[in-house]
Order: C-alpha cells, then structure tokens, then sequence
C-alpha cells in the first residue's frame, strides 16, 4: 500500500480471532493490533530481523464475539499509538490500548491474519491535528430597539403570527400558553410569533419562565430561527421528567422526509436566559447559528452552531408547544448588533 508519513490514522471492519492491523517502516519495524484469544493486543518490532513483542493489553467483554463484525483502529501521533475495537466506530469502543512505541517512521499499512479473518472497509488517512485554541464566545453589541420588543405596554410593531395567535401580553411579559402543536415531523401545528432580522451579524436574547413540572409529552419555550416549518433551529427549555434541559434543535429537509437532531447542554432554571447568535460564513453565505442559555443572565454557557442555507429567508421567532398547556412566558426580545 501508499507509503503513510507522520501521524495516522488506519481502521477497518475486522472479524475473527487473529483479525488485525499493522504499520510496518521500510527496515521492518512497527506495530501491530490485533484481536487475540480475547484480548485487544499491541505489539511492537524494531526491526526486521526482531520479532513481535507483545507491548500491551486489554481484556474484550466476555460477551463479544469475534465471529461478528466490529471496528478494529489503529493510530499513531509521533510514538505514542492507540488501538480501539468498536461495535460500529462511534466513539464506542469496547476495548482500548495505549503505548509509547518509539518515533513515528514512513509505513504501510498491511492486514494481518492468523487464519480465517475477514475484512471490510479498510480505510488509512492523515490523523487529525489537535485544536488548542478556542473561539471566543460571541459577546453582544448595542441593543437595537427596532428589532426587539420589551413588552411595555402591548405587543410592539413588527410581529407577524404563523397561525392562529397564541399568546399575549400581560403585565409586561408575553405570556404564552403551552400548545398541544409542534413543528417537528409533520405536524407542523404550533404558532410562532415572528419578525424580521438584519442579514448581518446580530445576537438575540429573551428570558423565559416556565414550570414544566413531570409534564406529559415534551413541552418546551424558546427562540426559533425560522426559515420554514421543516426547515429551522429552535432553542428552548424543555420539560420532559426532570430536570427540565436547554435544547438545540435543528429541522431540516432530507430526501423526501425531515429529519430533526438536538444538543442538549444545561440544566433549565424556573427562568432561563437564552442567547442566538447569528453570523455568515464569509465563503459560503450559509447562516451559522450559535446557542447559549444562563441560569442569570450573567454568566453563559455557549453550546455547538447550526447551519441554515445562505438563500434561507430567515425570521426570527418565539414559541411555546409540545405538551400539557403549562404558561410559559418571555421577559423580552432583544436584539444586539455590532
């Protein structure tokens, strides 16, 4: 095979005992992974004329079976290699291996079999280059009335509902009633009370007071990024047991269907903060799409970033649905820009 130089990544679908993967240099030395009576075994040469010496070892379950297909991985970044076996390869492995075996040296990637091994889908690829730095949280700009709403005094200009109105404001608060609706799948049911925003970058932020209780079903209250009712990021608190959580979900189009995924990533609070920030990817145009919730007001926990197609004709919304008819109210709609 492709000579393979620096850090590198090989796997593959392996099955049977004796099943594994090796890199060997040009003057015969390198590693080995290989399934082995019931362990996941690392060996290790030096040289050609050396022989294998078993270097580390990780006992498998008593319940697997090498007579099915699993995951067999091997990398290397400088000396140090790593060996995983999988059920499928999903960050899931039943067995890890870890050893410092020397330099890394120019290699190929071989199969190694002590009879009646089988393989699938063998792969080798550059090992991905560790990221130290981190993005800085998105920090918001001065508000800007004309796109925000602090609830004083009735619903400000510039609303429009999608469906039939839902909620209203009382005392300052827009107070909304959790609707037995949705927009996932399609059903597309639930009322969402929408407005425009600016094309460039911004950040909107609301806070939301619900008591979801142990309701029924999944009621939730949040921020919608609206760019049709299969096609949207909805952050929100949602209550389903306990505790009530901070969902990220995304809405999308897939073949003839929708497919719908969220992130989860806090705890919710009797009143959550959340936060949307909105920017361009500057080569493509896509809308990307950033999370963050606060238990108050003050101190963010920042969350992953959803995409949406740069022609999407994005609305900014907020909704209450998914469950039992628990109130649920926002503080305000504000909206920074920079």
């Amino acid at each position: 095979r492709t000579v393979l130089r620096g850090d590198v990544r090989a796997r593959a679908a392996v099955r049977g005992d004796g099943a594994g993967l090796a890199l060997t240099g040009s003057g015969g030395d390198g590693v080995r992974a290989v399934l082995d009576g019931g362990e996941l075994v690392l060996l290790a040469r030096g040289s050609r004329a050396g022989a294998w010496v078993r270097t580390a070892a990780a006992a498998l379950p008593s319940s697997f079976d090498t007579g099915s297909w699993h995951e067999l991985e091997l990398r290397r970044r400088g000396g140090a290699v790593v060996i995983t076996v999988s059920a499928a390869g999903q960050g899931d492995p039943v067995a890890t291996v870890r050893a410092t075996t020397g330099a890394a040296t120019p290699a190929r990637l071989s199969l190694v079999s002590a009879g009646g091994a089988g393989f699938d889908d063998v792969t080798a690829a550059p090992l991905y280059l560790p990221r130290t730095d981190v993005v800085p949280d998105p920090v918001p700009g001065p508000a800007d009335p004309a796109y925000g709403d602090e609830f004083d005094g009735g619903l400000g200009d510039g609303w429009t509902w999608l469906r039939e109105p839902a909620a209203e404001v009382v005392d300052g608060r827009l107070r909304f009633t959790v609707q037995d609706a949705d927009l996932t799948g399609a059903s597309n049911s639930a009322s969402v009370l929408l407005r425009d925003v600016p094309d460039d970058e911004w950040m909107a932020e609301t806070a939301v007071t619900a008591d979801f209780g142990r309701p029924d079903g999944y009621p939730q209250a949040g921020l919608i990024a609206y760019a049709g009712d299969d096609h949207y990021l909805r952050l929100a608190v949602r209550g389903h047991g306990e505790p009530v959580l901070t969902t990220f979900q995304k809405e999308m189009p897939y073949g003839t269907r929708t497919v719908a995924n969220s992130a989860t990533f806090g705890a919710g609070e009797p009143t959550t903060w959340l936060r949307l920030h909105h920017r361009r990817d500057p080569d493509t145009g896509a809308h990307l799409l950033r999370a963050a919730s606060s238990p108050d007001g003050e101190h963010w926990t920042w969350s992953t970033t959803h995409t949406l197609p740069a022609d999407a004709e994005l609305r900014l919304g907020l909704a209450a649905h998914g469950g039992e008819p628990v109130e649920a109210s926002f503080d305000y709609l504000r909206v920074y820009r920079r």
